[in-house]
């Protein structure tokens, strides 16, 4: 089970990504085939289309290899006993991940969509492509990043401002402030699918020896 401080440092990550009020004011190989994505309704593709825009952003695929690859992932599933293991654990969880991006950003998209009305993906998506969206996601990467960005500013400050005072803004920045159970069952989500592959690649590179 992850500790606090794991928890935490998720959450945070995860509440940058979300574009919460703290923002307003300032992935085949021989190992496991990727799982086969069932098709998405029109709001969980909205909502993948946001998941896509904030994984990218904060680095989600780095963060996640690193939590796959860590010593306590690795002790937990006794792979740390071998010889130059952090290595192997590394390349194959950085495999995965890439293998399984499609599907993690499905994942996440449909709890987007479940936490999210159509009309707020909508409206969000649209601005993260405008330049104050495009600088509220580089704001985002900075404090994800544990940096201390300089807020938007200029033209895109009076976007961002402007987004956020829209009945959907209002309403998405509302609830991306309550965001702690969406990144616990996101993170457990996301874990659940990785894990499984990452173990087989790792024990594949060690069978196959140097």
């Amino acid at each position: 089970m992850p500790s606090a401080s794991r928890r935490q440092s998720f959450r945070r990550r995860l509440a940058a990504a979300g574009l919460s009020a703290a923002l307003a004011s300032a992935l085949p190989a021989s190992a496991q085939t990727p799982e086969a994505a069932p098709p998405l309704t029109e709001p969980e593709a909205r909502g993948a289309e946001l998941a896509r825009a904030l994984m990218q952003a904060i680095d989600f695929r780095g963060y996640l290899v690193r939590e796959l690859s860590g010593p306590e992932f690795a002790a937990a599933h006794g792979l740390d006993a071998q010889p130059g293991w952090e290595t192997r654990l590394q390349a194959a969880a950085a495999a995965e991940v890439d293998a399984q991006a499609p599907l993690l950003e499905l994942k996440a998209g449909r709890l987007f969509a479940m936490r999210f009305t159509a009309r707020e993906l909508d409206a969000v998506n649209a601005f993260l492509r405008q330049p104050g969206g495009q600088a509220l996601l580089a704001y985002a990467s900075g404090l994800a990043a544990g940096q201390a960005p300089p807020a938007p500013s200029g033209r895109a400050r009076v976007e961002v401002d402007a987004f956020f005072a829209t009945p959907e803004g209002k309403s998405f920045k509302t609830k991306a402030e309550h965001l702690d159970d969406l990144a616990d069952q996101l993170k457990g989500e996301m874990m659940d699918t990785l894990a499984a592959g990452v173990v087989a690649r790792f024990e594949d590179a060690a069978n196959a020896g140097p």
